[in-house]
């Protein structure tokens, strides 16, 4: 097999989408050889896995196990479609099937998604781009995460960038971390100045912010409510935050992993709103990672709802807390259990004594009723996914043959097999 140079290639692997890769494909293997991080070497260059479809662990011919895919949800009264990690496409394709089927609908990082979901649905905000934060952004400040643990490249492409257009040095923007155990290396700028770091648990959060924003608006504070070296920090970092030109509030979802966690995108928005009384603040969540942000934009636009949408009355329903995925299966309030793996990191597949069938790169450790082989989006087929900050759909190419079917492809043909 001929060697070929792939350049310009997208990484489906986090919702940054870095499209600047440069992939080698030989004799079916893909290396990346230029711009990949540590996460996209690693998706990209392991084996190309090629499972057989199962039924109950005996292999089957795909168009035997779609028959019994189509079978398992024509007979269910209330089946969950979770999972969902596919390009639009298959986010296309899972819409009408749950139709069909009268099926719930949610994502398996559902629980992080709806933390900003409450947030633009009850207050909503003021969100800015990643080319913004690239061209403009003097000042970021970071709420409960470092963005690199999760997006490994942010700092290299959104921060550091040698140039921009907006300011007089690429470089000329400073940095300030609000939370615990965050890796703030990377907010040394390359002068060697070091980021404001301000240390609070995640759980406290959301108070840290309210008295930022009480300090911003002239307000005193009890001398027991915050330690006077605390207190000193935040009084700087809202005094930075005045005088930036174009200030930015970074905060992954993901990270806000406690109870009531939406309250600390709540606070961070109220930071933002009071800056843009006389300045200029946005914020950027970073979200979006295995087709989340595709599954929800193309989610709202079908049924008019982000996600945690059920069919089950055949129109779509929308609760966050209801139709939440664990909840559902805690209480056996469905009956059959479909879930979409189609870029191989999502998390596992739930614990379930429920019929469930799979989509995924590889079966799951616990044998499903139906495993039908899928491929991965930018690596098996071509496809589009949602960049991060939801304005940017970028495509996906095909960079090598594998001969599985994509995740839009299986669900169409199980929707032609239901009965």
């Amino acid at each position: 097999m001929a060697r070929s140079i792939n350049k310009e290639v997208t990484c489906p692997f986090c919702s940054l989408l870095c499209d600047d890769l440069v992939v080698e494909h030989k004799q079916g293997h893909l290396t990346v050889r230029e711009h990949g991080c540590s996460r996209a070497r690693s998706c990209f260059e392991r084996p190309a896995a090629n499972p057989a479809p199962a039924i109950r662990g005996i292999e089957v011919s795909l168009d035997k196990a779609i028959g019994e895919a189509a079978r398992l949800l024509g007979g269910a009264r209330r089946p969950l479609i979770s999972g969902l990690g596919s390009d639009v496409a298959g986010s296309r394709a899972a819409m009408p099937l749950a139709e069909r089927t009268k099926a719930v609908l949610d994502h398996c990082l559902g629980e992080a998604a709806v933390r900003n979901i409450l947030v633009l649905q009850e207050r909503g905000w003021i969100t800015t781009t990643l080319t913004e934060v690239k061209n403009r952004a003097d000042f970021i400040l970071f709420v409960g995460t470092d963005a690199v643990s999760r997006y490994p490249r942010f700092f290299e492409r959104y921060v550091w960038n040698k140039s921009s257009l907006f300011l007089e040095k690429g470089t000329e923007r400073n940095i300030a971390y609000l939370g615990r155990r965050l890796n703030t290396r990377p907010g040394i700028s390359p002068a060697g100045v070091r980021p404001l770091n301000i240390h609070c648990e995640t759980e406290e959060l959301a108070g840290y912010l309210s008295l930022l924003l009480a300090l911003m608006k002239g307000l005193e504070l009890q001398p027991e409510s915050i330690p006077r070296r605390k207190q000193a920090q935040l009084r700087t970092l809202g005094q930075q935050l005045r005088e930036a030109n174009y200030g930015v509030v970074v905060w992954a979802p993901g990270d806000l992993d406690v109870a009531h966690g939406e309250l600390i995108v709540e606070a961070a928005g109220e930071v933002i709103r009071e800056l843009n009384h006389s300045g200029r603040c946005a914020g950027l969540p970073l979200a979006g990672d295995h087709g989340t942000a595709s599954f929800m934009n193309t989610c709202a636009w079908q049924s008019g709802y982000p996600l945690r949408v059920s069919y089950e009355r055949g129109f779509p329903e929308h609760n966050t807390y209801k139709y939440a995925t664990e909840r559902l299966l805690r209480r056996q309030q469905v009956d059959v259990l479909f879930w979409i793996a189609g870029f191989g990191l999502e998390p596992p597949v739930p614990e379930t004594d429920l019929p469930t069938i799979v989509l995924g790169v590889s079966p799951p450790e616990q044998e499903a009723d139906v495993f039908i082989p899928v491929g991965t989006p930018g690596l098996d087929h071509a496809g589009t996914l949602f960049r991060t900050d939801s304005v940017v759909a970028l495509p996906l190419k095909a960079l090598r043959s594998t001969g599985l079917p994509s995740v839009a492809t299986v669900l169409e043909r199980i929707i032609g097999a239901l009965p």
